[in-house]
């Protein structure tokens, strides 16, 4: 179990050394986050979120702006984290102290799941995030396109003949030694650069965002409930959904555009924002979104005019792979295959 979590440590630490190679620095942390605890510089928006042992998760994008999540806010599962780590399908997963899970994606927005107590997450060969639970079995984490499901398949650990098992794996290889020394040398190089940077004076960062929707979950987890006090909204309101379709219309082009923008339109919460669409018989405000950026790359597609980087960017995209994995999620087909 500690050696499973002990690889998830040190690839953190190799991947943020080599972050100067791909132009990027280390973010300022703000005055009281401390106890850093992981790094995760692989999002699909080049952001870069950083986890805590007990002040949550900071989030910095490319343009510098940050962003503090805690536990209160209700986006993440604890403002103890252990690890965040990248599926493949550009789902940023999030395991808090506590063992319980947390989700982010920019179509989505923020999930939270009331899961079995998982001790570690890993990346799998083949991108996905796999947790270990606390029994020892291993689920690989997938969380289906428009519907927030979260499917867990259990991997069983029967190692083929002739093929490494867990505990083979897991050790270093002999025919490889200077590697290791040099992932040695990196990881101390990182806690000396991390114990000067928690010296240094640090720029407060105000959180401009309150709550945030726990989406109801098709899943074998038990979903997370929404608080008592949240009103009930009933009369049906045909204004407000056309006003929800125009703003999304004329901010799809927009990467940074999400759910929480529109709430904050209109001046109320994103679960009050959902209820309200529910009344009124529209879909969520997540599916509406993605909806309307995959109508507008098909038609696009079809007219066959622009590389599929200006599509890509003209469906408020970050980037041209990342709109390549949700065109084929929720078209099942890839954007050159698509007719």
């Amino acid at each position: 179990m500690r050696r499973l979590g002990v690889i998830s440590l040190v690839a953190g630490l190799v991947i943020l050394l080599a972050s100067p190679l791909r132009g990027q620095s280390f973010p300022e942390l703000p005055d009281g986050f401390n106890n850093v605890t992981c790094i995760n510089i692989e999002t699909p928006d080049g952001s870069t979120w950083i986890g805590s042992s007990g002040d949550g998760v900071l989030r910095v994008g490319r343009n510098g702006r940050s962003l503090h999540y805690r536990a209160s806010d209700g986006r993440i599962p604890s403002d103890g984290i252990r690890s965040i780590l990248t599926s493949s399908d550009g789902v940023i997963w999030i395991l808090g102290d506590n063992g319980k899970l947390g989700s982010y994606s920019s179509v989505e927005g923020f999930s939270l799941y009331d899961n079995e107590p998982v001790s570690a997450l890993a990346k799998n060969e083949n991108g996905t995030v796999v947790a270990l639970l606390e029994d020892g079995s291993l689920v690989e984490l997938v969380k289906s396109a428009g519907v927030s499901n979260l499917k867990c398949t259990k991997i069983e650990i029967v190692p083929e003949e002739g093929a490494p098992n867990v505990d083979s794996v897991d050790k270093p290889s002999s025919s490889k030694p200077f590697l290791y020394i040099i992932i040695l040398l990196l990881s101390l190089a990182l806690a000396v650069v991390l114990f000067l940077l928690l010296k240094k004076p640090k720029t407060a960062v105000v959180d401009d965002e309150k709550t945030d929707e726990k989406h109801e979950e098709q899943t074998e987890f038990k979903p997370v409930k929404l608080p008592e006090d949240t009103p009930v909204i009933n009369a049906p309101d045909p204004e407000f959904v056309n006003r929800v379709y125009s703003l999304i219309v004329n901010n799809i082009s927009n990467p940074d555009f999400s759910v929480e923008e529109i709430a904050k339109n209109e001046g109320i919460s994103r679960i009050h924002l959902n209820r309200k669409l529910k009344a009124a018989g529209s879909d969520s405000p997540s599916s509406i979104l993605k909806r309307e950026r995959m109508r507008l790359a098909s038609d696009l597609i079809r007219q066959n005019k622009l590389s599929l980087s200006e599509i890509a960017a003209k469906c408020g995209f970050a980037t041209p792979s990342y709109f390549s994995t949700a065109f084929k999620a929720y078209y099942h087909c890839s954007p050159s295959e698509f007719v």
